[in-house]
């Protein structure tokens, strides 16, 4: 290089290894997204199929206890060696009502109707009035509905009762079964969405077959004689429904529940009937009718559109109501910056309502995104609370602990230190309350971490006074170090308490009665 020559900038490199991998693992969940309703539609539309030969086999609720059985104690021992968190107390009674209601009443109905000769695509069909079902009670969620969506429920309504027109003569019970079947895969699906939306998918779906199973088996003594008369065909329908249709298919549903709306999971529903008629065709030899296929080319632009929102965070374009501000485009905001929202909404929400009596989707609207953004960022409940308080408790400890280390002598730090205290509570009262107050949770995960963070932020507020603790002949290493300044902690907060019972207590005057009485003491 020639002298005088400036120097080139130094080369900039645009392999980000961390960002490549968020990149592929965003690509991944894009079309994870994209293919989950696909592949969905397939594995449940096989089950109606799979059925036939089961219940030419076996009385209907024997077929079902048998698959309720063998699904629960497979999907019970996977949730047991990957150690999932089971579900316990008021949300397991809400896990077991889902369970009752989309296993035992949808399949128990759909599969009793099958056994008395209604074809298994017009079961489907009309299984397939779920989305109109879900739309009609989306409120129940605050979820809304658009006209675009609402014309295509009503385009595929038309189209099932069209197909199912001509075969209501089949069987007099055959509709009031499919009907109470349907109504039970819709208010599962409502109920689920309203009351336990983050579950575990693993130990829930299992609770919910498991839960079924024990309703099934004394009805089927009681209304039926049980006995198989082909335990080949019967063995190989539990096998398939099993696997593929109580696994595979209902992991996937739940899966694909808990990254969106129900209105919008529901629309896949739509599909399933020209899938499950042309596999009743090709396996059964069941007549393809030109209504089965009118009805599914009316609903299927409506469902092919993947549960989810757009990649900058909003919800999908026909999945709110519009206003003045969504006129403009709307810059796209960095993943950073997304979950920036989403645990700033969260430690108020949390702050206000408590673990419990919080919804994904509250925080979800409070930050002002997607549901499913919310989910790319935190899978469950449980990960997002965990999170926010592990991180308001490193900005304590890091706003405090920066008055700690000021210089000065031990008392003009120990009042510097009080003062931040004070101004943190202040300043972030939605923090301090999510930090200290929650204190009544029951669940032993998150009892263990806040636990495990309040010592932690004592043996680090123990470690920044470790010369003052000198002073008065206390090693910081000894036990009795850290009652001190857990008894320092505990005392500050207590005012602060106190003090947002009674705001107009100036700042100023707890500093100076703080230090009187950890300072001075009560005997000056």
């Amino acid at each position: 290089m020639k002298p005088g020559t400036p120097a080139p900038p130094p080369p900039t490199s645009t392999h980000n290894p961390a960002a490549t991998a968020r990149r592929r693992d965003g690509s991944r969940r894009t079309m994870g997204a994209a293919l989950a309703p696909a592949l969905f539609t397939v594995l449940w539309s096989s089950a109606f199929v799979a059925g036939v030969p089961g219940v030419r086999a076996a009385p209907p609720l024997l077929l079902m206890f048998a698959r309720f059985s063998v699904a629960g104690a497979l999907l019970a021992a996977y949730a047991l060696v990957t150690r999932a968190r089971w579900p316990r107390g008021r949300a397991l009674a809400h896990v077991a009502v889902t369970g009752l209601l989309i296993q035992a009443v949808q399949f128990g109905c759909f599969y009793t109707a099958l056994a008395l000769h209604y074809p298994a695509a017009v079961i489907s069909l009309v299984q397939g009035l779920n989305p109109v079902v879900i739309a009609l009670a989306a409120r129940l969620l605050g979820e809304t509905v658009t006209r675009r969506q609402a014309l295509g429920f009503a385009l595929g309504a038309a189209g099932v009762v069209l197909a199912v027109a001509d075969r209501v003569s089949l069987s007099a019970w055959g509709v009031p079964l499919c009907l109470a079947g349907l109504g039970g895969l819709s208010l599962g699906t409502l109920y689920q969405k309203r009351f336990v939306p983050d579950m575990d998918i693993r130990t829930g779906t299992a609770t919910q077959v498991l839960v079924s199973a024990a309703a099934v088996g004394p009805l089927s003594l009681a209304l039926e004689s049980p006995r198989v008369s082909d335990w080949t065909a019967f063995g190989g329908s539990v096998a398939w429904m099993v696997l593929v249709n109580s696994i595979a298919a209902f992991l996937l549903l739940n899966w694909m529940l808990s990254r969106s709306s129900a209105t919008r999971v529901s629309t896949v529903f739509f599909l399933t009937p020209s899938v499950t008629a042309v596999l009743a065709w090709l396996v059964t030899g069941q007549a393809l009718g030109p209504l089965v296929i009118a009805a599914s080319g009316s609903a299927a632009p409506e469902s092919c559109s993947p549960p989810g929102g757009d990649d900058n965070g909003r919800p999908p374009s026909d999945g709110g109501t519009a206003t003045m501000a969504d006129a403009g485009p709307k810059p796209r905001l960095r993943a950073p910056a997304r979950r920036a929202l989403i645990t700033a909404a969260a430690v108020k929400v949390f702050a206000a309502k408590g673990y419990h009596g919080t919804s994904l989707g509250e925080i979800a609207a409070a930050a002002g995104v997607a549901r499913t953004v919310l989910y790319d960022h935190f899978p469950s409940k449980r990960v997002l609370l965990l999170a926010v308080m592990q991180e308001e408790n490193a900005s304590l400890i890091e706003y405090v602990g920066a008055r700690i280390r000021a210089s000065g002598t031990a008392e003009d730090r120990m009042r510097s230190t009080i003062e931040a205290y004070f101004s943190f509570a202040q300043s972030r009262p939605d923090a301090r309350r999510l930090l200290f107050d929650r204190t009544g949770e029951d669940d032993p995960e998150v009892q263990i971490v806040r636990q495990g963070i309040r010592e932690s932020r004592t043996r680090a507020v123990t470690a920044l006074l470790a010369d003052d603790v000198r002073t008065v002949g206390v090693e910081p290493g000894e036990p009795i170090a850290e009652a001190m300044v857990e008894l320092i902690i505990s005392g500050l907060d207590g005012v602060a308490q106190w003090w947002e019972r009674n705001p107009d207590m100036p700042r100023s005057m707890l500093v100076e009665g703080a230090m009187r009485l950890l300072w001075t003491g009560l005997g000056e």
